[in-house]
């Protein structure tokens, strides 16, 4: 999943795309990157999650999945997979 308020994940090489994606090699897999110990965006789900992913509903996305999910870390080399976006004041 690549949230819509990250954009900075689009301006991404697609080096954590593809590393991502590779890790992701069973259904039950959930896979997300982190950097300093937090955990970032994106993050990929394998097949096993598209019902619960297909119900989901409001704002708070995933969250409450991740919550239940053994995940797959994939350690990243910058913060740039924390960047959110909630106003324009954030696009600088």
């Amino acid at each position: 999943m690549i949230p819509t308020k990250q954009p900075k994940i689009s301006l991404l090489s697609t080096e954590l795309i593809q590393k991502i994606v590779k890790q992701v090699n069973k259904a039950q897999h959930v896979v997300a990157p982190r950097f300093n110990g937090k955990r970032g965006q994106p993050i990929a789900f394998g097949s096993d999650w598209r019902r619960d992913l297909s119900k989901l509903e409001g704002d708070t996305g995933a969250k409450n999945l991740l919550k239940s999910a053994e995940i797959d870390w994939l350690d990243w080399h910058d913060e740039s997979i924390h960047r959110d976006v909630d106003s324009i004041n954030d696009i600088t």
